[in-house]
């Protein structure tokens, strides 16, 4: 250590490290929600400079203690993933093929952050960078609507899962930043949160629909607690809105009326792959089938004769894909994770990010019942770096410092 110091002299310092990481991250934020290819190199370059700078200055390890139960949940998912790829059976081909495993490595962007960025002023640059990367994708997905496709995609081929967890995380979060936040900030989400909002009608995704939607209706009730006429005006609003885009366009008004239709086709094919993730489990209860096997599975033995859909890969529900393929032991690593960040955001909901990622971090959640979100490699990094300024967020102070977890922070002290 002691000569990779002296090699690159007063450069090297702590101070010019966390500026070189804090752009990085930036970077990382801009291109997030538009490049996967980019972000992906960003993300890289992030963990290999935060590990340097971890390994040359460990002074401030410490402050990583203030999340222990948080790292203990959080490695508790990964040590799950890592028992469903040894116990598949093919380990060289789950971790070439199904990228969701491998790409848990961006879960390192948590402790460099929380280590890096310790000033307020700056998670919120960050989260505007990854506010300015959706309005680009809004731009896309409108462009994609005036040619006629009414079920557009995420930038980099990434799908339309990849849409759902952007928005569905985003919508409720620059929500709430844009009530709790103070000065110049508050505008600036209030904007965010609006091409959020439409672009989470633009996706055509029912299942995001329903998650922001009753996500924001739970954040209306917490920011204006007591202030019947804005959460009733908020609603009338938002109600209205729906149902001008709805009648403008027959495509959306016949998607939302299929949301209660259970004899949809679509609807229909879903629960049967739940049946048939459920005799998976029932096969292999303990670690599943192995991690990346449910699409061979539900093709060669387990698909119901009465599927129309054969060629499925993934059981269209993150619960029935865990328990499926991690079994038991993989289910309850997921939810000791999911529901451990739940709780701690709200348990800190008196910090501004902490109260935005508990209805965020809800709204993905009920988003992935009937979707794959942890499960899309091109996701899997957002949804670290997200959950990296927040954590970093409970902490931050004006002047960067940290203070222990679990201390009331007020709202606003980022301006």
């Amino acid at each position: 250590m002691g000569m990779i110091k002296h090699f690159f002299g007063k450069h090297l310092t702590k101070k010019n490290l966390d500026k070189c990481i804090y752009c990085l991250f930036l970077l990382l934020a801009f291109s997030v929600c538009v490049s996967e290819p980019f972000s992906r190199h960003c993300g890289k370059a992030v963990i290999a400079l935060g590990l340097l700078r971890l390994f040359l200055y460990r002074d401030d390890w410490r402050l990583l203690l203030n999340y222990r139960r948080l790292a203990a949940a959080i490695t508790a998912y990964l040590a799950a993933l890592a028992a469903g790829t040894l116990t598949g059976g093919h380990i060289w081909q789950t971790l070439t093929q199904d990228y969701s495993v491998l790409f848990n490595y961006n879960a390192l962007l948590v402790p460099i952050m929380i280590l890096t960025v310790r000033e307020g002023y700056k998670l919120l640059k960050i989260t505007a960078a990854i506010g300015l990367s959706l309005i680009i994708l809004d731009g896309y997905i409108l462009w994609q609507i005036m040619q006629g496709n009414m079920r557009p995609d995420a930038l980099s081929s990434r799908g339309q899962v990849a849409l759902g967890v952007f928005f569905g995380i985003l919508t409720p979060m620059f929500f709430v930043l844009a009530a709790k936040m103070k000065g110049a900030w508050r505008p600036l989400f209030a904007i965010l949160f609006v091409a959020a909002f439409f672009g989470t009608i633009g996706t055509g995704i029912r299942s995001a629909w329903l998650a922001v939607i009753v996500m924001l209706m739970g954040a209306a009730f917490f920011v204006w607690h007591g202030k019947w006429k804005s959460i009733i005006g908020g609603a009338l609003v938002m109600a209205v809105t729906v149902g001008v885009v709805a009648f403008s366009n027959a495509n959306y008004l016949n998607r939302m009326q299929s949301i209660s239709d259970m004899q949809q086709q679509q609807v229909a094919e879903r629960f049967l792959m739940w049946e048939s993730s459920f005799r998976m489990f029932k096969d292999q209860p303990l670690f599943g089938v192995g991690a990346g096997n449910w699409g061979d599975a539900y093709q060669q033995t387990y698909i119901s004769p009465n599927a129309k859909e054969p060629y499925q890969r993934h059981a269209h529900s993150d619960y029935m894909q865990f328990l499926a393929e991690y079994g038991i032991v993989g289910l309850l690593g997921f939810l000791t994770m999911t529901v451990s960040l739940t709780v701690f955001a709200w348990r800190h909901r008196d910090n501004p990010w902490a109260a935005a990622f508990f209805f965020g971090h809800t709204a993905l959640m009920l988003y992935a019942a009937t979707e794959n979100p942890f499960r899309e490699y091109g996701t899997i990094r957002f949804y670290w770096l997200v959950l990296a300024i927040v954590l970093s967020g409970t902490g931050a102070t004006p002047t960067g410092d940290k203070n222990i977890i679990g201390t009331k922070i007020p709202q606003g002290i980022v301006r």
